[in-house]
């Protein structure tokens, strides 16, 4: 950044210090880390920051833990405060079904918080021009265009990956997902031969997890990405404890499995610890 040139300004309402939050708020701190940064609990806190220190935000990180912590008249009132940021929501496990039975936030500025961390890097494009804007009165399609822009990035080499799912039409979905993005697939006979491993975890409980760390201590160094359709952070914690290398949600967009997956297996093969031409078995 230019000397020049001044600091993005982020604020980030309500409480950062919860569990499910962390993630959010390490996208922020790492892709804005040269940000001026605010944390604040609530919106009244803001009129002081506006009117009084004359502190103007470029981008609002909304984070809503509970339905109706933030209400109608409040979101108004920080628009109102607010006009030229770009304002996201970034909504818990508590909050799933506030887009069907409210309306409080529209619909382009909710976003799950466990699926947070590419909005919050395609916003901050937005701010730096490198990328169009998302208005606040688009429609799901455009929604969805703005979350997956483009076609999925190719895999750099013919990595191998084998898919596990409970759910057939899943499964099959998922191996075809892989294959347009350059990767070869597995079937389970050949579970040595694979590079990482593409994990629907549903439903989680004893046998999935007993079966994840059995998989684990097979071959220690291969990257399991899990997918779950619910992640509580106890969830994610107990699913990374038995081995996995990331979860990813089930609803997030397809490039944030196709990120996961690429940096699972960039991270092994810097490391040289496993690498899918090996007779692992």
């Amino acid at each position: 950044m230019a000397k020049d040139e001044p600091r993005l300004r982020i604020l980030v309402l309500g409480n950062s210090c919860a569990p499910e939050m962390q993630g959010v708020m390490h996208a922020v701190r790492t892709k804005a880390a040269k940000a001026d940064l605010k944390l604040l609990p609530a919106v009244r806190g803001t009129i002081d920051l506006v009117n009084g220190r004359n502190w103007h935000p470029d981008f609002v990180v909304v984070l809503q833990t509970w339905p109706v912590e933030f209400t109608a008249n409040e979101v108004h009132q920080l628009y109102q405060l607010c006009p030229l940021a770009r304002v996201i929501c970034c909504f818990g496990a508590w909050c799933e079904s506030d887009g069907r039975n409210r309306s409080i936030w529209p619909l382009a500025v909710r976003v799950a918080a466990r699926a947070a961390a590419p909005r919050i890097c395609r916003e901050l494009d937005v701010l730096t021009r490198t990328a169009r804007l998302l208005p606040p009165t688009a429609t799901r399609d455009e929604v969805f265009a703005f979350d997956c822009p483009g076609t999925l990035s190719s895999a750099l080499t013919q990595e191998t990956v084998l898919v596990r799912s409970p759910d057939v039409a899943l499964k099959r979905w998922l191996e075809q997902l892989l294959s347009t993005s350059g990767y070869g697939i597995v079937r389970e006979d050949d579970f040595g031969k694979s590079a990482a491993i593409v994990w629907d975890v549903d439903p989680w409980n004893a046998v999935t997890a007993a079966a994840l760390r059995e998989s684990s201590l097979r071959i220690p160094a291969i990257p399991i990405i899990a997918l779950i359709s619910l992640a509580h952070p106890e969830d994610v914690d107990a699913i990374k404890a038995r081995g996995a290398s990331a979860v990813v949600a089930k609803l997030a967009p397809h490039s944030e499995l196709i990120a996961a997956l690429q940096a699972g297996l960039t991270a092994n093969n810097q490391t040289g610890t496993f690498s899918s031409t090996k007779n692992c078995c």
